[in-house]
């Protein structure tokens, strides 16, 4: 399966001023794309008649069609663009980003990531994997690498021939754990999808494994699935390498209704945990790598962020408060403080996996991945020694900057 690798790398691309104008060449360094603004959803869709489902060697389509999922479904197409023209997908949203590839409006389909951005010039740009093999890229994608760019939404339009996996999208059962075979090669998490239908919603989560000769034809590992609050974990296990790779754009899926984070977990394993939502179930499609999630949105609650710090809603008990969410470090650790109302630091007892203690009041805990993944971290602040009153658990990611991403997690002690 082609286009897939870790997606900070550095590019030589195009500049160009206009969809036909000349090219100068520069270099840029591609960011690694993990600031979402939450988008409206993509508008319901009515299912085409029943047909048989692709194979394998099919290669790439433009539809789900009944029965079972394919490797990259296009949600969007080319819309507003004369026959003799091209639209620009270029890496940053505005017309004068530099430019990433060219579609042509007769052929080129896409997938919408779920990021939006507003350009100086007022227009709305979305973020968009390219999956159509005929679309001329100005960059040449290194082995396994999702080609990716902005466009202008006035020039896109979405694809309503996508029906539900399996055939309808009513959530009747319950998310099921998955035994898989414990010589499975998958070792990368490499795309994140979501397709909403009335009602319901579906997620679909496709894995690789880098060395394979279809990379999606062999069988899954094992997955675990879990009530957390307000949402869904699904735990994928590493394979016997110790470790699986999770790639961009398969880090974090942000819309007004629901929220995935893709977290390395303890141990190796990776958390995709889904939040924001109410029933679900689970089916596993080893054949092409994918599991598919069937849930009804709820709307949240979601964790507070900031940038590379999510956290979310603390528990407490007997005076215990567990701190946790989510975080993505430059250096995997996390600076922590607890604070009162005058913003003092307080030296209190703290304690839990990854916790360092420097000195009175300053301790930072350590996340299970960094940077370009998700990382998980969990601690306990002991509050059953401070007076009544208000506080927060300062969380900051100051290891790579001086304007650090920080969240106030509050706290209350009666």
């Amino acid at each position: 399966m082609k286009g897939y690798s870790r997606i900070l790398v550095c590019l030589v691309v195009a500049v160009a001023a206009c969809a036909g104008g000349d090219a100068a060449t520069t270099t840029t360094s591609s960011p690694p794309g993990t600031t979402i603004v939450p988008a409206t959803p993509a508008p319901s869709v009515t299912a085409p008649p029943v047909t048989d489902p692709p194979s394998l060697a099919d290669g790439f389509h433009d539809v789900i069609t009944l029965g079972a999922p394919i490797r990259l479904t296009s949600t969007h197409r080319v819309a507003n663009v004369a026959s003799d023209d091209v639209l620009n997908a270029r890496r940053l949203p505005g017309a004068g980003g530099p430019l990433a590839a060219e579609l042509d409006p007769a052929y080129s389909t896409f997938r919408f990531t779920g990021e939006t951005a507003t350009a100086d010039d007022g227009g709305t740009w979305m973020k968009i994997v390219l999956s159509d093999p005929a679309v001329q890229l100005v960059f040449g994608p290194e082995p396994y690498e999702l080609p990716w760019g902005w466009v202008n939404a006035h020039y896109t339009e979405p694809i309503g021939e996508i029906s539900p996996v399996g055939g309808s999208c009513d959530v009747t059962g319950v998310p099921a754990p998955h035994i898989g075979d414990p010589s499975s090669a998958y070792d990368q998490v490499i795309d994140l999808l979501l397709l909403e239908f009335d009602g319901c919603s579906q997620l679909l989560i496709t894995l690789a494994q880098a060395d394979g000769v279809d990379h999606l034809g062999v069988t899954l590992p094992d997955v675990a699935t879990s009530a957390i609050p307000g949402g869904l974990r699904l735990e994928i296990l590493p394979p016997d390498s110790g470790w699986l790779q999770v790639l961009w754009p398969a880090t974090e899926l942000f819309t007004t209704g629901v929220e995935v984070f893709v977290a390395r977990g303890p141990g190796g394993a990776v958390r995709i945990d889904l939040l924001g939502i109410d029933v679900a179930e689970t089916a596993y499609l080893a054949d092409q790598g994918q599991i598919v999630v069937s849930f009804e949105a709820a709307g949240g609650p979601f964790p507070t962020r900031d940038a590379s710090v999510a956290a979310n809603a603390p528990s407490v008990d007997a005076g215990v408060w567990t701190i946790s969410g989510y975080a993505r470090p430059f250096e995997a650790n996390l600076s922590v403080s607890v604070r009162d109302a005058n913003d003092t630091v307080l030296d209190v007892p703290v304690s839990g996996d990854g916790v360092n203690v420097f000195g009175p009041g300053a301790f930072s805990v350590m996340t299970t991945d960094w940077s370009e993944t998700w990382g998980w971290f969990e601690f306990q602040v002991d509050t059953s020694g401070l007076p009544s009153g208000n506080y927060v658990v300062r969380l900051a990611d100051d290891t790579a900057m001086e304007d650090a991403p920080t969240v106030d997690v509050p706290i209350s002690v009666p």
